[in-house]
């Protein structure tokens, strides 16, 4: 499950629509291609910005043959491959053990998150990466480190529908993030830069009679709130157009720290 209450800043400050880590960006992205062991005992003390520095062109490195389908990553792997992976896996919200980023080993965490993803995207959960999971951890982390511009601001919003995901920014930094399920091809969330209007913590839907905690209503009924249906079902099935979160601690934590006003981006990142 996605880290939500307890998910770290592990990104740089985000700066004009990309995260950059302070001062170290630069020198970081020169040595990505670099020896594995340099890179790795370099980068090991520096864990606050080993996964928000890969180029964003570093995701067309794959398998040796250059084809997906031969791609296939699983426990106790180790090398630059790992590392591409781990930095889609913190970018798309999943926890990873410090000693493992820094190491580039494919660990129980990394095997953790990539289990947790698989089954986000309805996949057979085996833990391993092969070219199907690749293909689908590249999609949804799009740009690495890439957000619209309007997210860069004291406290704001982002939500990713392309990531699935919703992210709490707040002085350019991400602080925590969670699961998403939009509404269907009929009630299609609205795309755009909203802010919240309104605010109920108890909010029962008086069109569908379904209870709607914590939600933020930022574009006419439509609402960022817990739904428990997402929390039971996951993403068998849609909302009616409201953002919805299926992390209840998450939801709560939205909730209380986001006043009237606050911006709400909804965008797709690919």
């Amino acid at each position: 499950m996605i880290s939500t209450s307890n998910h770290p800043a592990i990104f740089g400050r985000l700066r004009t629509g990309r995260v950059l880590p302070p001062r170290t960006g630069r020198m970081t992205g020169r040595l990505i291609g670099m020896m594995p062991g340099l890179l790795a005992g370099l980068l090991a003390g520096l864990l606050a910005v080993t996964v928000a520095t890969a180029p964003a062109h570093a995701d067309t490195a794959n398998a040796g043959s250059g084809n997906l389908s031969d791609l296939h990553l699983t426990t106790n792997a180790a090398g630059p491959q790992v590392m591409l992976l781990q930095v889609r896996l913190s970018w798309l919200g999943y926890h990873l053990d410090p000693q493992e980023t820094a190491a580039m080993v494919y660990g129980p965490s990394t095997t953790a998150a990539v289990t947790a993803l698989q089954e986000k995207w309805q996949l057979p959960a085996t833990g391993d990466v092969d070219g199907t999971t690749w293909t689908t951890i590249r999609s949804a982390a799009g740009s690495v480190g890439t957000v619209p511009a309007a997210c860069v601001r004291a406290t704001a919003i982002c939500v990713d529908i392309t990531a699935r995901l919703v992210r709490l920014v707040r002085n350019g930094r991400i602080v925590a993030s969670g699961d998403a399920r939009f509404g269907a091809a009929a009630d299609a969330t609205a795309v755009g830069v909203f802010s919240v209007q309104s605010k109920d913590a108890r909010h029962v839907s008086t069109a569908y009679h379904t209870p709607m905690p914590y939600s933020l209503f930022f574009y006419r009924a439509q609402a960022i709130h817990y739904s428990p249906m997402f929390a039971r079902d996951g993403y068998n099935g849609a909302s009616h157009g409201c953002i919805n979160l299926r992390d209840r601690a998450f939801a709560q934590r939205l909730f209380a720290v986001s006043p009237l006003g606050t911006p709400v981006v909804v965008y797709r990142s690919a």
